[in-house]
């Protein structure tokens, strides 16, 4: 869990895990919840989207997404 005192530094690891490892999906769905965190929900679901994109079976992003849909 991110400590929610340090979200700006989560985002900073995040991306540059992204720009290491761009096809793995598990840094867009980590820098997704760091922006829900954030309540910046459009950013999150950009990349809960791109998450789900190179690992349509993540039931755990499918889930986010639908809670995030439902709380709308």
């Amino acid at each position: 869990m991110v400590n929610i005192n340090r979200l700006r530094d989560a985002v900073d690891i995040f991306k540059l895990n992204i720009e290491e490892h761009p096809e793995a999906s598990s840094p867009y769905y980590c820098l997704g919840d760091v922006y829900m965190m954030a309540g910046r929900n459009k950013l999150a679901m950009k990349y809960y989207e791109k998450s789900l994109d190179l690992n349509p079976e993540n039931e755990t992003v499918l889930k986010m997404m639908e809670k995030m849909n439902h709380s709308k």
